[in-house]
């Protein structure tokens, strides 16, 4: 009973590999990690699968969100007011979900592509009543 190795009905039904090395660890470490990416890429499709994703070019105009802070000893509220600011202009798109934008010209600022969002310019004939004749 104590030190022997009982013998499972599954060993009989299996057979095991009986030896640990090396190449073994190696082998399982990789399917791990092949099924962490695959189930990842999964999960992430997942979640994509309704979002729609803006490619902003290079020479499009956008508004940039301010991070400005809300002071109460100056009594100044800054959560409800402009909370973007702009337009800018785009001088370049990086691969790293960021965006290089021309602040002033020959001065660049690099933004998140969460931090920014497209310029609509207003509609010239907006508050302007059209009469029926």
């Amino acid at each position: 009973m104590f030190g022997s190795r009982h013998i499972l009905t599954i060993d009989k039904l299996l057979d095991f590999p009986t030896v640990q090395g090396d190449t073994t660890e190696k082998i399982t470490c990789h399917l791990i990690k092949s099924r962490l990416e695959k189930k990842a890429a999964a999960r992430n499709k997942i979640k994509d699968k309704n979002k729609k994703f803006i490619t902003y070019l290079p020479g499009q105009q956008v508004l940039v969100k301010e991070h400005r802070l809300s002071s109460a000893e100056d009594k100044t509220i800054h959560k409800f007011f402009l909370l973007y600011h702009g337009p800018y202009k785009i001088s370049e798109v990086r691969g790293n979900n960021t965006v290089v934008v021309e602040v002033e010209p020959g001065k660049n600022r690099t933004h998140n592509m969460k931090e920014v969002k497209l310029y609509i310019p207003p509609d010239p004939g907006e508050g302007q009543r059209i009469s029926a004749e």
